[in-house]
């Protein structure tokens, strides 16, 4: 198979099948931080069979089992993967300069901790409360599909997002008054 097909191929595969990849990685994830590395790893491994010019009778069950292994595979990896940067300090401040100046980091910032609060607040839930607020926020799923996807009423998922808003709501209240004092 050429180039041009291959591409092709590979484009078209994932037009199809990237909603129920993503799907089935959020739903078998144990860190939704992860989910965007893990379906990255799965196409990949799907183009490298496609490049070794290998028949593959049915792809959507095919790239299900390639998920199923690149999530144990990728926890595997992270437990025993060792944090170090990547960088050295001089590296740092050469791509700190390169930060155009119409950039407002301190905007970035704190749009960031914000998010990282979110974050920290959904990992403290349970698992499925992340999961909802992934669908909802990050893949703009209707109610409707994550109750389904999630095996849950329409109504029930709503509560827990809607409660979960209130919650974080209250949470930012209360940190933003014992910021003002």
């Amino acid at each position: 198979m050429n180039v041009q097909n291959s591409l092709q191929t590979f484009e078209e595969t994932y037009q199809k099948t990237y909603s129920d990849i993503v799907k089935y990685v959020i739903c078998n994830c144990s860190n939704l931080e992860d989910v965007k590395d893990i379906v990255q790893e799965v196409y990949l491994s799907f183009y490298k069979r496609i490049d070794a010019k290998k028949d593959i009778d049915n792809v959507e069950s095919f790239l299900i089992g390639i998920a199923k292994n690149k999530v144990k595979d990728y926890y595997h990896f992270r437990y025993k993967e060792k944090l170090l940067s990547l960088f050295s300090k001089k590296d740092e401040f050469e791509l700190i300069e390169q930060i155009p100046a119409n950039v407002n980091i301190p905007e970035i910032i704190i749009h960031q901790e914000q998010m990282d609060f979110v974050w920290k607040y959904l990992k403290s839930k349970k698992i499925t409360v992340a999961r909802i607020f992934y669908l909802y926020y990050q893949m703009d799923y209707p109610l409707k599909k994550i109750a389904d996807e999630l095996n849950m009423t329409e109504s029930n998922v709503k509560n827990v997002l809607y409660r979960t808003l209130k919650e974080l709501n209250r949470l930012i209240q209360k940190e933003s008054e014992g910021n003002e004092s």
